[in-house]
């Protein structure tokens, strides 16, 4: 019997003779074999040339990542009448300035004056005020901030500066008590100061409480019935907020 060894004994030997057979018939017959490896080798070139190992790794599209216009600055743009989308540059729709301690006015940027606005709607506390002024029309945003009886209460003021008067303002507040705080955001006692003239000389508001006149000053605003403290806060916050500003507004 033919083991498997032997059997694989036999297939290298023939594979060996089959081998020096070509080769051999390759060596007497030159003229005609080497131009055939030739085009062999050029073909063998150009499909390499064709499909090169960085083509067969598709390249990942790049995805444009859109960052969402911050939602303070949708309610401000709102407020002041402007029309803007998530793709609205905010340094070509406004001009950013800050008014510190001490009547100090300075250059301000959209991320700055965004960092100051949050912290006087949450707490009422900034390093400065913000001022935002529209490019494109006669309108200025600026806020006011003061210490209530227990929390802050702010003011977003906005108005024009030809003629200097007041067009809206929106009131807020924090830790105050709701009974006495909440009617400073009702349109009875805001819409008291739309379209009031600004002024420099002295208070530009007096405060009417209970028939009484509190605080001198141009136009005459009602306090909130049984709200002492927190009227006589608001205008205090409001005349002291325009005087502090008067060097920006007479620039």
């Amino acid at each position: 019997m033919i083991t498997k060894a032997e059997i694989a004994d036999c297939c290298m030997i023939s594979a060996f003779s089959m081998n020096e057979k070509l080769l051999i018939m390759i060596n007497r017959n030159t003229h005609f074999y080497l131009p055939l490896l030739f085009v062999l080798g050029l073909l063998l070139s150009v499909s390499c040339k064709d499909n090169p190992k960085a083509e067969q790794t598709k390249s990942v599209p790049e995805v444009a990542i859109t960052q969402s216009l911050a939602p303070q600055y949708k309610d401000i743009a709102a407020f002041m009448g402007l029309s803007i989308s998530d793709s609205t540059d905010m340094d070509k729709l406004l001009i950013f300035k800050a008014l510190y301690p001490k009547d100090s006015l300075v250059s301000s940027d959209a991320a700055q004056n965004l960092t100051f606005y949050k912290g006087i709607v949450k707490n009422g506390k900034a390093r400065a005020l913000p001022i935002f002024e529209s490019r494109e029309k006669d309108l200025s945003l600026v806020l006011f901030t003061k210490r209530g009886y227990v929390g802050s209460i702010w003011a977003e003021v906005l108005f024009q500066q030809n003629p200097l008067n007041i067009l809206a303002v929106r009131f807020g507040y924090e830790m105050e008590s709701e009974g006495y705080i909440a009617p400073i955001t009702e349109a009875a006692f805001v819409d008291q100061f739309t379209g009031r003239e600004i002024t420099f000389d002295g208070n530009s508001f007096a405060l009417n409480q209970d028939n009484s006149i509190l605080i001198e000053g141009k136009t005459t605003i009602d306090g909130i019935s049984g709200a002492t403290s927190t009227s006589t806060t608001v205008i205090e916050m409001m005349n002291n907020g325009f005087i502090n500003l008067s060097g920006y507004l007479n620039q």
